[in-house]
């Protein structure tokens, strides 16, 4: 399976732009997700198809990242054993 669609979020105050890239290259996946910064650049998408999809929000300051998968109606979620402890705030899409 490859990545058809990378989706990003550019917020400017309550408006949104953002960015699409189809068939983007392991150096703009990997760019898009560096820039994360959990204010304006919250949510990295990538779609193989309609159905199956990967989620990657956070990054900034904090340096912690919620991580989504799907595969119709059924969802995953990567968490880390040495996770901090305590409550932790994401902003994804907005």
């Amino acid at each position: 399976m490859y990545i058809s669609t990378l989706s990003a979020d550019e917020w400017e105050g309550v408006y949104n732009p953002g960015r699409e890239i189809v068939h983007p290259s392991l150096n703009q996946i990997e760019q898009a997700i560096l820039a994360l910064d959990n204010d304006n650049k919250t949510l990295v998408m990538l779609a193989a198809d309609e159905d199956h999809w990967l989620g990657v929000a956070g990054g900034g300051e904090i340096g912690v990242y919620l991580v989504t998968v799907t595969e119709v109606d059924t969802f995953y979620l990567a968490v880390t054993p040495d996770a901090l402890a305590g409550d932790v705030w994401i902003v994804a899409g907005g």
